[in-house]
């Protein structure tokens, strides 16, 4: 592995704190070229201005993926931009204060579900469609798995924000193993950066942080490089291979999750 990233170009969304801010200052540092992504505009630029000011190249991309509408529109002006050779799907939503408080996103759908796995599958719909990224899609996921309720899609019942949370998360490593299955241009693997850091998600459930949005960072780099290698399909757990749910690496769960991800996104497409 070179320790240079020198010429390319990786989109981080989620960039404005936590585990993302970490990445995009590690990215910048290895002569990468970042593609910053947040909700809160103000944030966004002073995280460009701050990269900028150490002779980094940072563009920065506004969007809340917690509507598909903006997601759609993330993905036009990413592709709008020019060359891009690795998309993180990094931002996403964890348990919240009240686990037993259903939220939902501007599209009625629930919230850790539509941010965590429809955003980021979204995304990466469009940009592949126009032959984006040429490279690599590393998954920001989770430990914290379980299948999702194929009767209850959009957990409307017994409410509980973590188990849907959990859910949303296989998703993601489902729809990582599909792809990887399906489309040989690009590597996908996803990555389980490390428990309850100290993240933005985890102080805002009143955990306990265990370890740091660096510890995090880190983890994600090193997923970077082994998807700039050209390893694909894989789950990592920080910096090892690790086994999945068996969900994730059914074909048929493939497909059913597949199937409704393109049904609830088209309208967006």
């Amino acid at each position: 592995m070179t320790d240079s990233l020198e010429g390319l170009r990786i989109a981080v969304t989620g960039a404005t704190s936590g585990i993302g801010e970490s990445l995009v200052r590690r990215l910048a540092e290895r002569g990468a070229a970042v593609l910053v992504h947040g909700r809160d505009a103000a944030r966004v630029h002073e995280i460009c201005a701050r990269l900028s000011a150490t002779g980094a190249t940072a563009r920065a991309f506004v969007a809340d993926l917690a509507s598909l509408s903006a997601v759609a529109q993330l993905g036009r002006d990413l592709t709008a931009n020019g060359s891009l050779d690795v998309l993180v799907n990094n931002a996403g939503v964890g348990f919240g204060a009240d686990r037993a408080l259903r939220e939902i996103s501007a599209d009625g759908l629930e919230l850790r579900f539509a941010v965590n796995f429809l955003a980021p599958f979204l995304l990466t719909e469009r940009l592949t469609s126009h032959g984006l990224p040429t490279r690599a899609v590393v998954n920001v996921s989770s430990i914290g798995q379980a299948p999702i309720d194929r009767a209850d899609l959009n957990s409307e019942r017994s409410y509980d924000g973590i188990l849907a949370y959990r859910r949303s998360k296989l998703a993601l490593i489902t729809d990582s193993f599909q792809r990887a299955a399906s489309d040989p241009t690009r590597a996908y693997l996803t990555v389980h950066p490390g428990t309850f850091l100290a993240t933005k998600m985890v102080r805002e459930a009143n955990i306990t942080p265990e370890g740091s949005a660096e510890s995090g960072a880190e983890a994600v780099m090193h997923v970077i490089e082994r998807a700039l290698d050209g390893q694909t399909g894989q789950y990592f757990d920080r910096s090892q291979p690790a086994e999945a749910l068996p969900n994730a690496s059914d074909p048929e769960a493939q497909h059913w999750l597949r199937a409704q991800a393109l049904r609830l996104t088209s309208p967006f497409a």
